[in-house]
């Protein structure tokens, strides 16, 4: 095949054609009934030869819009090198042997939409996209620009951000961010110079998602709100009430899952008798939300799928649709932020929880000892 795909050319529709051939027939990637699901895969493709490099060019818009959702990648850094992070896949479990060139001083507060988002020199706040190599910096407002802006004293300041869409393929992006000691919303559209904060005095909220068009969050009581995104008005308005029975949770998510809401409660462990801070997995607990009732219903059940949960806008994916994958499971990473400089080795507190039984598995590069910063998912993007 590569030595017919040396001598293919355009035909003057653009289908590339060897020898009386239409390679649209018999390569993959040009017949869209045998889609490329992958990205890794379609990325190898446009590696072959210059004609396949010249399609892969040619379908790129097409394949940002048209492939299916990608399983995250685990993305983390060590001490030993302060100049590179590295992808752990979870199906394959093994770390890439290609490292992304992203250096320390470009603290990740969180990712969304395939893009980190990041705190570079203390203040300065970006989009940071590593699988692109040009138009992969995405400059937004300050962390001075927030109001109230109140006392900055780290980049701990900026708890995460949210994109509507990917800003590759929509640059009407909207981003909400949680800030603050106090876990305040705050707004930013392309063109803004500063952060416009929502117009509330509720405060303490812990995770953001969008969903059916519209931004939703999540306060440390489970009390979920939605978002108007209009900057005449930035308002949030409670729509659902806290569950019923509402046990204690160090940290709650909304998560998109099957076309509904759930609500997870996280718990950590703390090591007896540790000086260190180290975390270890306390559990989880998952409600369903009843769209009829809007009430909370406690489920161990995901129907056959799985939650990646951490610094990373919140997902659900089918886990047939990953071989390998756990399904009911939760894929959890250590986001507790404010403990972790102070841990001497670790993180403990990652790994894959089963919803159905409650058991727990470390399944990450634990013979890395010490990682640092947190480890976040991120989703692969063209």
């Amino acid at each position: 095949m590569l030595t017919k795909c040396l001598h293919q050319s355009l035909n003057p529709w653009g289908r590339p054609r060897s020898g009386g051939i239409d390679l649209w027939l018999w390569v993959p990637c040009f017949n869209r009934d045998k889609l490329i699901t992958q990205i890794k895969d379609y990325i190898r493709f446009g590696a072959v030869c210059r004609l396949w490099r010249s399609v892969y060019t040619h379908n790129l818009q097409w394949y940002r819009t048209h492939l299916p959702r990608q399983l995250p990648l685990l993305m983390f850094s060590t001490n030993d090198d302060v100049k590179h992070s590295f992808l752990f896949s979870v199906t394959e479990n093994k770390i890439y042997n290609h490292p992304l060139a992203i250096p320390h001083n470009e603290n990740c507060r969180s990712s969304t939409e395939g893009w980190l988002v990041t705190v570079y020199n203390g203040l300065e706040v970006h989009l940071l996209n590593p699988w692109l190599t040009v138009n992969n910096v995405i400059e937004l407002p300050p962390l001075s620009a927030f109001e109230p802006r109140g006392n900055i004293t780290s980049v701990s300041y900026l708890n995460k951000v949210v994109l509507s869409a990917n800003p590759t393929l929509n640059s009407n992006y909207i981003a909400i961010a949680i800030y603050s000691r106090y876990c305040r919303l705050a707004l930013f559209k392309p063109g803004n110079k500063r952060w416009m904060s929502f117009n509330t005095n509720h405060e303490l909220f812990e995770d953001v998602i969008y969903y059916k068009d519209q931004f939703y969050a999540i306060n440390y009581f489970g009390e979920v709100f939605t978002c108007d995104a209009n900057p005449s008005n930035l308002v949030v308005s409670k729509i659902i009430e806290r569950p019923s029975i509402n046990p204690y949770a160090d940290k709650r998510y909304l998560v998109e899952s099957d076309g509904g809401l759930l609500q997870i409660l996280r718990t950590l462990k703390n090591e007896v008798g540790s000086s260190t801070s180290n975390f270890f997995p306390g559990g989880f607990k998952v409600y369903r939300l009843d769209s009829v009732e809007l009430k909370w219903i406690e489920t161990n059940n995901l129907s056959g799928r799985m939650l990646f949960l951490g610094r990373n806008s919140s997902m659900s994916l089918l886990a047939s649709d990953f071989p390998g994958c756990i399904p009911n499971s939760i894929y959890f990473t250590d986001d507790y932020f404010g403990g972790y400089y102070m841990k001497l080795e670790g993180p403990y507190d990652m790994g894959v929880f089963n919803i159905e039984d409650g058991s727990f598995v470390p399944q990450y590069p634990t013979a890395i000892s010490k990682l640092s910063p947190p480890p976040i998912w991120i989703l692969p993007t063209l």
